[in-house]
Formats: C-alpha cells, sequence, structure tokens
C-alpha cells in the first residue's frame, strides 16, 4: 500500500511540476515576446534618428559653406553672423561632421569684423 501511495505521490509531483513548469514557460514567452518587440521598435527609431542626424549634418555642412561663400566674398563679416555660422559648426562637429567645415570656420574667423552692423553695437 505504501508502494501504492508514493507512486501517486510521485506520478501527482511530476504532473504539478510538469504543470507549473509549462505555466512559467508560458508566462517567459508573455514577457519576451514583448520585449523582442521593443527591441526591434527601438532598432527602427535608432534608424530613424540616424537618418534625422545625417541629414541635419547635410543641411548643417551646406549652410556653413553658403554663408562662407557669401562672407569671402564680401571679405568681411559681422559677429552676430560669426557666432550663428560658429553656432552651426558647433552642431555640425557634435553630430561627427568632418573637419572640412573646420576649415571654412577658420577661413571666416579671420576675415575683419564689420562693425557697421548695428547688432556689434553691444
Amino acid at each position: 500500500m505504501e508502494k501504492i501511495i508514493i507512486g501517486i505521490a510521485s506520478a501527482l509531483g511530476i504532473s504539478i511540476i510538469s504543470f507549473l513548469g509549462a505555466l512559467i514557460l508560458k508566462k517567459i514567452k508573455g514577457i519576451i515576446n514583448p520585449i523582442a518587440i521593443l527591441k526591434n521598435e527601438i532598432k527602427a527609431v535608432h534608424e530613424e534618428i540616424q537618418k534625422n542626424n545625417h541629414s541635419e549634418l547635410a543641411s548643417l555642412k551646406y549652410s556653413i559653406s553658403r554663408a562662407h561663400r557669401e562672407y569671402i566674398k564680401d571679405g568681411k563679416i559681422d559677429r552676430y553672423a560669426l557666432q550663428c555660422v560658429i553656432d552651426m559648426y558647433d552642431s555640425y562637429r557634435d553630430l561627427g561632421g568632418n573637419g572640412f567645415v573646420e576649415n571654412l570656420i577658420n577661413d571666416l574667423k579671420r576675415l575683419p569684423i564689420d562693425i557697421r552692423n548695428g547688432r556689434d553695437e553691444t
């Protein structure tokens, strides 16, 4: 009789453990699936940010190059314009821009400052 009870208890114990194992596995999958979804969403957002950064980098490079052409042609630059171009360069550099634009900024910094512009009288 004792062997029968031990056999039943063993079978019941195995069944309970199997049931609990399946339940735990189901809960784990319920957690892992949303994590996988979030991981894919994060990857998509990261890729979108990279595209936006690349676009912003190109836009800043164009704006700095255009300002460089304009002020080099004029032979002078006012303080406000120089500071704006330097601010653009700082953003450009923060986004990973290269040294090409740094050379343009250095050219602009060497230009004479146009003090006739009212914004410089502060």
